[in-house]
C-alpha cells in the first residue's frame, strides 16, 4: 500500500480532503491530509521517500516554496500549476495569470472599494485555479508520478 500525504494551508483543506479521498479510492493507495505545521513537526520522523503533495503557492505554503526549485516538469495551464519530482508534488495557482484590474486614481473611494472587491475576487480565483490544478494533477500526471502507465 502506497501512502501519500496531502499537505495544505487551512485555506485549501477542502481541496486537500477531496484529493486525498480520490487518491484513497484508487487500488493500492491510501492518503491522509496534514496541515503545514503538522508536516513540519513530523518531517524529521518521515522517510525521505515519503510521498507528499503540497497544495498552495509559495506565499501560501512555505513547503511549496522549499520544493518548487526541484520540480522540473511544472505544468502551467492558464495559472493552474502542478508537477512533481521524486516523492514530492506541488499543486497551486499562479496569480500572475489572473486578469489585472485597472486603477482608478481620480476617485480614491472607488479605488479602495474596487481594490477590496478585487482582493476577494483574487482569493476566490486562486482557490478555483488550485482546485482545477488538483483535478488536472490527478487526471494528467498522478499515474506517471507513481511510475504507472495511464489506464
Amino acid at each position: 500500500m502506497i501512502k501519500i500525504i496531502v499537505i495544505a494551508p487551512n485555506l485549501y483543506m477542502d481541496i486537500a480532503r477531496t484529493l486525498s479521498h480520490e487518491i484513497s479510492k484508487l487500488s493500492g493507495y491510501t492518503s491522509s491530509v496534514w496541515t503545514i505545521r503538522h508536516y513540519v513537526e513530523k518531517e524529521c520522523k518521515l522517510n525521505g521517500n515519503q510521498y507528499a503533495i503540497l497544495i498552495g503557492n509559495p506565499t501560501e505554503n512555505r513547503l511549496t516554496k522549499d520544493f518548487l526549485s526541484i520540480i522540473n516538469n511544472l505544468n502551467n495551464q492558464e495559472g493552474a500549476c502542478y508537477g512533481f519530482n521524486g516523492s514530492k508534488a506541488v499543486i497551486f495557482s499562479d496569480s500572475q495569470h489572473h486578469p489585472v484590474m485597472w486603477a482608478y486614481p481620480f476617485d480614491p473611494l472607488l479605488g479602495i472599494a474596487l481594490n477590496a472587491q478585487s482582493q476577494a475576487e483574487h482569493a476566490e480565483l486562486n482557490k478555483a485555479k488550485t482546485q482545477h490544478a488538483s483535478s488536472l494533477f490527478l487526471k494528467e500526471v498522478f499515474h506517471t508520478w507513481m511510475g504507472l502507465q495511464k489506464r
